[in-house]
């Protein structure tokens, strides 16, 4: 998830990600690892119980919520942290007049 979160799409696209296309995207990590993390559960345990593959995939769906969660809060800090830094430097040029 983070690493769909921070891609460089803008570079890649040529523009920034549609709105839509950022759900499908968010969603494909999410079913991806699910799929993933089950076939290889199969593998090693081939009579799994579908308890067990519920528990995979609501494993996969809470951490996607959390590193969505946790991306979003890192963006806003750095943007507060740069707008300030801006505002500083403002400052900085009106004293200097």
């Amino acid at each position: 998830m983070l690493a769909a979160h921070w891609a460089p799409w803008h570079k890649t696209l040529g523009r920034k990600l549609h709105r839509l296309e950022a759900y499908a995207i968010g969603m494909g990590s999410v079913v991806g690892v699910s799929v993933a993390l089950l076939e290889i559960a199969e593998q090693e345990r081939p009579n799994m119980r579908p308890r067990n593959a519920a528990q995979i995939v609501m494993l996969s769906a809470i951490s996607a919520g959390v590193s969505t969660f946790c991306s979003w809060a890192i963006d806003w800090a750095l943007e507060t942290k740069h707008q300030l830094m801006d505002e500083e430097e403002r400052n900085a040029r009106w004293r200097e007049r």
